[in-house]
């Protein structure tokens, strides 16, 4: 089944996990993930503090939504950061791909933070 096409409503069944997380799951067995939502400010953000253009911002929320750090994947000082944004701002989960906090909103896209550079060797570690 080719990922880029439409899916019938029959076969198409969305699951809403426990941390937020939206996933599509066809009957054939093929798993779809949903597409990274942007809005207007996490554009001017990423623009401002990475200097991505939307092209840039799609694909590096597409891959942090996919593959980034989450929450549960890290401890200590890096932990008590993320869990201080989760603290602020509830309902929100955030990821961390490269040296860059992506926060979202279920798959909507909130804003784009640069990961504090005392952090930065903490996150490296995490990833392997």
């Amino acid at each position: 089944m080719d990922k880029n096409q439409p899916i019938s409503p029959a076969l198409l069944r969305v699951c809403h996990d426990q941390k937020g997380s939206f996933e599509r799951e066809a009957a054939a067995g093929v798993l779809f993930k949903m597409k990274a939502i942007l809005t207007n400010h996490s554009i001017d953000r990423a623009k401002e503090r990475c200097g991505w253009n939307r092209c840039a911002l799609e694909r590096m929320a597409d891959k942090a939504l996919e593959s980034g750090i989450s929450q549960k994947d890290v401890s200590g000082r890096l932990r008590r950061y993320i869990d201080k944004h989760s603290i602020q701002h509830p309902g929100h989960r955030s990821f961390i791909h490269g040296n860059v906090v992506f926060v979202f909103a279920g798959v909507t896209l909130i804003t784009v933070l640069d990961l504090p550079k005392e952090f930065q060797r903490a996150a490296k570690a995490s990833r392997k």
